[in-house]
Formats: structure tokens, C-alpha cells, sequence
């Protein structure tokens, strides 16, 4: 996955996207969502932060 632009914020709160996923299921928490985008990251070899 390569980048192809400049990162910029997210434009929803971090809070406001828990609580609308929790609106939605109690079976899937935001960690989880980024435990597999961490995966995904580690299995395409792109290099996360801190590495």
C-alpha cells in the first residue's frame, strides 16, 4: 500500500467514532479495527511508527 499523499487529520473525533461504532455492534471495539490495520501494515511490510 503506497502513501500517495500527505496524512492529514481525521474528520471525526476519535471519541465520536467509538460511539458510533458502539451504536452499531459490542462484538468489534476501535483496538480491534486497529490491530487489523496494524496487521495489515506489518503484512504489506510498511514500516509503522516507532519502527
Amino acid at each position: 500500500m503506497p502513501l500517495v499523499g500527505v496524512s492529514t487529520a481525521p474528520p471525526m473525533h476519535r471519541r465520536i467514532f467509538e460511539d458510533k461504532l458502539r451504536e452499531r455492534t459490542t462484538e468489534i471495539t476501535a483496538y480491534d479495527l486497529r490491530r487489523t490495520y496494524a496487521n495489515w501494515l506489518e503484512a504489506a511490510e510498511i514500516p509503522g511508527r516507532g519502527a
